[in-house]
């Protein structure tokens, strides 16, 4: 869904809007967390994951329908900046998406300790790999012209209805878990040393995520790494999707099989370093460590593209830092929930997800207008050293955050406390 997110947009409005779409999502998605914050205090873990995502693939299957309309589909080939469906599908993503995703490590945080998040989270990313690859190889394919008799529309109303298929069975499978009792024992409920949740006790407020995030340096540790890789992320993707714009001559088959072969090799990458190198990081080297060097690797990935200025080191560049996301860096940020109470697991992981992200997206592509801004004025060194200062300001201060969340993170490890 992330890919036809931006090959449906690119095709309906235009690469040029991008920017805009990302700076609005701020915006669209204010609301959803709220509704979001009001739902934590009211359901409890396993039905939150559960609705969250039943939500999320119904508004789905309404889009994969919307999308096969002669005039507001995809089979209107003319783009303009009304095309009403091209915005909302792109801020549908953008604004559930990361909350169902949250959710669910929120409540795979809630039921592991921090010894068997270390174990078992390496685990995950392999089978999240996998899943990908499978997926990407699915739309590669069937993106293609040759594969089937069938126009690029329904092509891409197909892979949608797989999506959608996924999510609603994922929903319905979690709901229908939690009534086996003998068979998960623990679904509504964490592991951890806290104090047992209570949601007929519980104040609602939709705002008490935000407050905590604020108040706790931990989260607002936590924050600053999401926003801190955002950016760099924001900067790399925005080249790609130029680049692909102009390669796929705005041809919706080609952008989708170009997209998801793309995605295919960052999934494969990620499959082998989860493979060999998350349980090094994690089980060797530790925590600590892991969350210095991760920024440590994407600096140098970036710094190669930036010398170079090629579309392979583009490209590089591009999957090399996604890798490190989905291999060192996600999990990683998930391994420091552990030890957190429902509300930073829940509340505050949901603002950093989603607003969090979204602020860190929209500084991003204001970088990305301050730099295009200064090549044009001044010339393409000006740029380069500009482009060159950001990044290094941005990787001195992510390693100073991951030592000081190392820290903390070691230190409540060897408490055994909670951080509330």
């Amino acid at each position: 869904m992330k890919e036809l997110q931006s090959s449906v947009f690119m095709t309906m409005v235009g690469v040029e809007y991008v920017p805009i779409a990302k700076a609005l999502s701020f915006i669209i998605v204010i609301p959803v967390v709220f509704f979001y914050s009001y739902c934590v205090d009211k359901y409890t873990n396993r039905v939150l994951l559960g609705y969250s995502l039943l939500l999320v693939g119904l508004l789905g299957a309404v889009f994969t329908i919307i999308c096969g309309h002669e005039t507001i589909g995809l089979y209107n080939k003319c783009k303009n900046t009304m095309r009403i469906t091209g915005w909302l599908f792109y801020w549908y993503i953008d604004a559930f998406f990361p909350l169902f995703v949250s959710t669910f490590w929120a409540f795979t945080n809630s039921l592991h300790n921090t010894d068997e998040a270390k174990k078992s989270y390496s685990f995950f990313v392999t089978s999240s790999k996998l899943g990908g690859m499978c997926a990407a190889l699915l739309g590669y394919f069937f993106s293609k012209s040759f594969v089937f008799n069938i126009t690029d529309v329904t092509r891409t109303q197909s892979l949608m209805s797989v999506s959608v298929f996924c999510i609603v069975l994922s929903g319905i499978l979690v709901l229908c878990f939690g009534s086996q009792k003998q068979l998960l024992k623990h679904l509504d409920v964490g592991n951890l040393p806290q104090k047992k949740y209570n949601k007929k006790d519980k104040k609602i407020d939709v705002l008490d995520g935000l407050k905590i995030l604020i108040r706790k340096p931990y989260t607002l540790g936590i924050f600053a790494t999401v926003f801190c890789f955002e950016i760099v992320n924001q900067i790399i993707n925005y080249q790609r999707l130029i680049f692909n714009d102009v390669a796929a001559a705005s041809n919706l088959g080609d952008l989708n099989s170009m997209l998801f072969g793309q995605i295919f090799f960052t999934h494969a990458c990620g499959l082998v370093i989860s493979i060999i190198g998350t349980t090094f990081f994690f089980n060797v080297l530790g925590i600590r460590k892991s969350l210095v060097l991760v920024p440590v690797f994407i600096f140098a990935l970036v710094m190669g593209f930036l010398i170079t200025k090629s579309a392979r080191e583009l490209m590089i560049a591009y999957t090399g830092v996604h890798v490190l996301s989905y291999a060192l860096a996600y999990p990683l940020r998930e391994n420091l929930y552990v030890i957190t109470s429902r509300d930073i697991k829940f509340k505050v992981k949901a603002w950093i997800d989603s607003i969090g992200a979204k602020s860190a997206k929209l500084s991003g592509q204001g970088v990305n207008k301050f730099l295009v801004d200064i090549g044009a004025k001044y010339g393409i060194n000006a740029f380069n050293h500009w482009t060159a200062a950001i990044f290094v300001v941005i990787i001195a201060v992510w390693i100073f955050v991951a030592v000081l969340l190392g820290k903390k993170y070691h230190s409540s490890v060897q408490k055994g406390e909670i951080i509330e």
